[in-house]
């Protein structure tokens, strides 16, 4: 939306490296067809993302239809898509994926909203970043006090299990005075 004045977005499409799902499609009005496409792959080669990752710049294709020389996936023609921009999601060095602006009417995009479609594709890169980043710190977080709780429980075999009986008790009674998931996490 907060592109609405530079350019008219009809769907947008997040597609981030090893990752095997196309993450987001996101509807403007009520004619799309799909909301969330899955199983979507980001390819080495032969399809206009990964050209415009390999490019590392903003790429812009007017119309599709006409185009021959890449693949596209079969939403885009269901979805009557005439042109796109492909961003590719840069934090720092790292390409993270590659962020692709679907529009229903082919249109002429400035270097102006390119650059500016280019600083929010900078902003969501870095978002996606630490993103993964707290999601690996949380990971290895609760591997630590799993190890540690393993450890105090092996000592006593009388404590065996303990820790796990007090948390499934926990988190049972939260769920009973309604809190939510992520706070129980």
């Amino acid at each position: 939306e907060a592109l609405g004045p530079f350019i008219r977005v009809d769907a947008v499409s997040l597609k981030l490296n090893n990752l095997t799902e196309e993450l987001l499609l996101l509807k403007r009005g009520d004619t799309f067809k799909q909301e969330i496409i899955y199983g979507s792959r980001l390819t080495a080669s032969g399809s206009f993302a990964s050209e415009a990752m390999l490019s590392n710049q903003p790429t812009i294709l007017h119309d599709i239809g006409a185009n021959t020389q890449f693949s596209f996936p079969s939403y885009v023609a269901e979805e009557n898509f005439q042109s796109l921009v492909a961003l590719p999601l840069t934090s720092g060095t790292r390409q993270t994926g590659i962020l692709t602006i679907y529009l229903k009417e082919s249109a002429d995009v400035s270097s102006d909203v390119l650059a500016i479609v280019s600083i929010v594709a900078n902003v969501t890169a870095t978002a996606v970043e630490n993103t993964q980043l707290v999601s690996r710190i949380e990971k290895k977080y609760f591997s630590t006090v799993e190890a540690l709780t393993a450890a105090i429980e092996a000592k006593d075999p009388y404590t065996r299990g303990h820790s796990k009986r007090v948390t499934q008790f926990a988190i049972t009674l939260a769920e009973r005075f309604g809190v939510s998931e992520t706070e129980i996490r």
